[in-house]
């Protein structure tokens, strides 16, 4: 495999890297998120109504692999274009980061509706 890294010439060609990591990193993860809900919906669905003893086991453990590989395909990915086009690699952890935003984000609504609605505030 050929892991040279590439020289930039442009700032155009720096942008335009940074946004296809943002816009690959968002792009696996939604393809990532549906195949593994669908296959793990799938998978407990075939096997689900086996009364063979042991199957919980089967289907947490094929479970637990399908939700893992996110993680792994995510970290493979940002390691190889670290090494090869390492603009898109600064995209992709950007894309990270703009997603932690958007769940802290998220999650400070969500607190302070829960707050307004048990203090009584909303009826």
């Amino acid at each position: 495999m050929n892991l040279h890294r590439k020289t930039y010439t442009t700032r155009g060609e720096k942008v335009a890297d940074f946004v296809i990591g943002i816009g690959i990193w968002f792009g696996i993860n939604i393809v990532l998120g549906f195949l593994v809900a669908l296959g793990a919906g799938m998978f407990a669905g075939v096997f689900g109504t086996l009364d063979a003893p042991g199957s919980e086991n089967i289907i947490g453990l094929v479970t637990m692999v399908l939700n893992c590989l996110p993680f792994v395909l995510n970290g493979a990915a940002l390691l190889f274009f670290a090494f090869t086009r390492h603009w898109i690699a600064l995209g992709m952890a950007a894309a990270f980061g703009i997603s932690i935003l958007l769940v802290l984000c998220a999650a400070v609504l969500f607190a302070g509706v829960c707050f307004a609605a048990l203090s009584g505030a909303i009826k």
